[in-house]
């Protein structure tokens, strides 16, 4: 079976209203043997510096449902476009048993800290990294530990 979806489509509707931004949308993956329906959202607040943000996921397979949140605190340094951030995330994945044709959930924990720094007026390098304890099979853990060099630029 392909990795990928033959058919993706999603939109989101974002809202701002002085210092606290709001958005909800949906998104639709078709594969060959399954259809996924993800519904999120998404609330964040500016306090002086720090920004406080929210973002749930609510993930349908079937008749199966799967949750996910993310947390997210922000303070911005030098500038607007440079941050540095801690990322809380606690998610549900769906886990298929082939003998039964069965779907269950596994259970991943993440924390990690984030930067991003903006060089000359383009240019950007964002520095991440990530501790996770991830259920790989149930009842079944692992430690993981992620480290990510993102270099983009503005066109």
């Amino acid at each position: 079976n392909p990795v990928f979806p033959s058919l993706r489509l999603g939109g989101e509707y974002y809202y701002n209203f002085n210092k606290i931004s709001s958005s909800a949308g949906v998104r639709y993956l078709k594969f060959s043997s399954a259809e996924v329906f993800m519904f999120t959202g998404s609330i964040s607040a500016i306090v002086r510096d720090y920004q406080l943000g929210y973002r749930p996921f609510l993930i349908s397979e079937g008749n199966t449902w799967f949750v996910s949140h993310a947390l997210k605190l922000r303070r911005s340094v030098i500038n607007s476009e440079s941050f540095v951030q801690l990322d809380l995330q606690y998610g549900g994945l769906p886990f298929y048993f082939v003998i039964n044709n069965d779907l269950s959930q596994l259970n991943s924990y993440r924390a990690g800290i984030n930067f991003r720094i903006r060089l000359l007026d383009n240019f950007f390098i964002q520095p991440i990294f990530m501790y996770e304890l991830e259920e790989f099979t149930p009842n079944e853990y692992r430690n993981r530990f992620n480290a990510q060099l993102n270099l983009s630029s503005r066109f």
